[in-house]
């Protein structure tokens, strides 16, 4: 499942007729995760509703979730905000309590 993307800045120059020219590219790059990926690639607070999913064992309705929620593929700051600081919400959305 694609899960975030990574945008470069590639910066190069070029000789347009004799002329030093700077050509700018920007490039996106997708990665699969599955969940054991996905808490690799999290930090801080989103490393802790990883942590209750799984206790919970919902980590396949999280998948699920993730997918609905973000109809573009999210870059990695905001899947791992969603993940911190929306935990209430999804906690909500896959049935569990919080203590």
């Amino acid at each position: 499942m694609k899960i975030y993307r990574k945008k470069l800045l590639i910066i190069s120059y070029a000789s347009l007729k004799g002329n030093l020219e700077r050509v700018i590219y920007m490039i996106s790059i997708k990665k699969e995760l599955s969940f054991e990926d996905l808490k690799d690639e999290c930090w801080s607070g989103a490393i802790d509703t990883l942590q209750k999913i799984e206790e919970e064992g919902k980590e396949d309705e999280l998948m699920e979730l993730l997918q609905d929620m973000f109809t573009d593929i999210p870059t990695e700051t905001e899947l791992n905000d969603f993940l911190w600081f929306d935990d209430n919400y999804i906690y909500k959305q896959l049935g569990i309590e919080e203590e």
